[in-house]
């Protein structure tokens, strides 16, 4: 039907004498998109040809598309967009995968580079576009398949490109890609994905909606009345100014039925769902074999919310993990330390990593060997840190309370296990202390050294000529 090049054959869509048969031949047009793969640098091409004006339309009849599309699954009755339509014959799902790569088409001809004030991005956007996507955000949760990451990757190019009211579906987004990271067959290219948007976790962590920032007095009203709005969900009209273009992205946010309401809302029973995904993480080997990765899970970390959560999940993989495993989940909790402000460490140093220190003081070393193991590798790790003075301050302040009385126990599993970590961490200093304490706290390191080469128990004995000799080595 479209036989010409890209810019003639959308002219042939925009010229048509009604909108409404405009809007039949882009549906016709994206019909035979995903069997004419050569279309996509034509489509791409045509737009970059075409006036500004011009795209304009464009994009009001993709929405129109779109609105069509949408009022045929996104109902009470069927919430998952995922069936056809027998009755007309049009296939909804691939009509809409064929909406949203024209869409992706026209988000990556808009060029942000050259935009050196926020306002001039905003004036770059067809705002008919905006609603585009504030829409498909607005649904993202309930797609699957090759819809969802069609959509995903939608969403993501205009996050990334920060155009305007990407926090519309900030939290819709960031969830959907920490569910794909956790998928079986998810890579490093996903946890990069998620990286990416971590900019995204406080506000999804957050039960009430993100502030919106322009200044529609109506926005509220129409929140109040969103169960009543299930049509013209991306119908109305251009708006001349941009604080227009504003109250339109925000006003299709709401515009979009209760079902889609319902997908986006953000309630204590989202938010927890998402921090058990967010936890889960820290048993991902994909996020734990990548900078990225760790990254991530340290700012997960950081989140009150989570922080209870991760380090329960960090211990159930301790006991399994490998070692290269352990050592990347120790630089989680160095990074979540290091990012803490003085003040608010005390809940990661209390209940996260003085937690570990104890245990690893108590395990049985014959019963538990893999979490013997995988412990005194987080640990040695930590050790490995006290370079950084406040950093070895707070180890020594840490160990205090047990490890010397642990040097003395009747359980000789203990003492071997109080010893390794006194020789691996040794001189396990506290730097504010003045010279003659620490002095004197040398002192009681070597005398407890000495004893332990007189132990009663050989495996404690072995355990510290092992320790003495790294030192003395070091």
């Amino acid at each position: 039907m479209l036989n010409t090049g890209g810019k003639e054959a959308l002219l042939l869509v925009l010229n048509s004498a009604t909108e409404e048969d405009a809007a039949k031949y882009l549906l016709s047009l994206c019909s035979q998109y995903e069997y004419r793969g050569g279309l996509h640098n034509t489509v791409t091409e045509g737009l970059i040809e075409l006036r500004e004006e011009q795209r304009e339309k464009l994009c009001k009849l993709l929405g129109s598309v779109l609105n069509t599309v949408l009022s045929h699954f996104i109902t009470q009755e069927d919430q998952n967009p995922s069936r056809d339509d027998e009755e007309d014959g049009v296939n909804s799902e691939s009509v809409l995968l064929c909406v949203l790569r024209l869409a992706m088409c026209c988000v990556r001809i808009i060029d942000v580079n050259n935009s050196e004030e926020q306002d001039k991005k905003h004036h770059n956007v067809p705002h008919n576009l905006i609603k585009i996507i504030v829409v498909l955000g607005g649904v993202l949760e309930v797609l699957e398949g090759p819809l969802c990451s069609a959509t995903v990757a939608l969403c993501e190019e205009w996050s990334l490109k920060g155009l305007p009211h990407s926090h519309l579906f900030s939290r819709q987004l960031f969830t959907v890609l920490v569910r794909l990271s956790l998928e079986t067959n998810a890579k490093k290219t996903d946890v990069k994905r998620v990286f990416q948007q971590r900019h995204c976790l406080s506000a999804a962590l957050s039960v009430a909606p993100p502030a919106q920032d322009t200044g529609n007095n109506n926005n509220r009203e129409i929140r109040d009345n969103i169960a009543a709005r299930r049509s013209n969900i991306v119908g109305s009209a251009p708006g001349d100014t941009e604080h227009a273009t504003a109250a339109a992205g925000e006003d299709v946010a709401v515009g979009c039925g209760s079902s889609v309401a319902a997908a986006g809302a953000v309630t204590e029973e989202t938010v927890e769902k998402l921090v058990t995904a967010l936890c889960a993480c820290f048993a991902s080997p994909v996020y734990l074999s990548s900078d990225e990765g760790v990254k991530v899970l340290a700012d997960v970390m950081l989140q009150r919310s989570c922080t209870a959560g991760c380090h329960s999940s960090a211990k159930q993989l301790l006991t399994r993990c490998s070692k290269g495993e352990a050592k990347k989940l120790a630089q989680v909790y160095f990074r979540a330390w290091r990012a803490l402000s003085t003040d608010n460490r005390k809940a990661l140093e209390e209940d996260c990593l003085q937690d570990l220190m104890y245990r690893s003081t108590t395990v049985d070393p014959v019963a538990a060997h893999k979490l013997t193991g995988n412990l005194a590798t987080f640990l040695h790790v930590l050790h490995g840190h006290q370079k950084l003075p406040a950093f070895a301050t707070m180890l020594q302040r840490k160990y205090n309370p047990f490890l010397w009385r642990s040097l003395n126990y009747a359980n000789a599993s203990v003492r071997r296990n109080a010893m390794r970590i006194l020789c691996d961490a040794y001189p396990l200093e506290d730097l504010s202390m003045s010279l003659e304490e620490r002095e004197q706290h040398l002192i009681r390191t070597h005398n407890a050294l000495t004893a332990g080469l007189t132990d009663t128990c050989p495996v404690v004995r072995v355990q510290t000529i092992q320790g003495v000799c790294r030192i003395l080595h070091t």
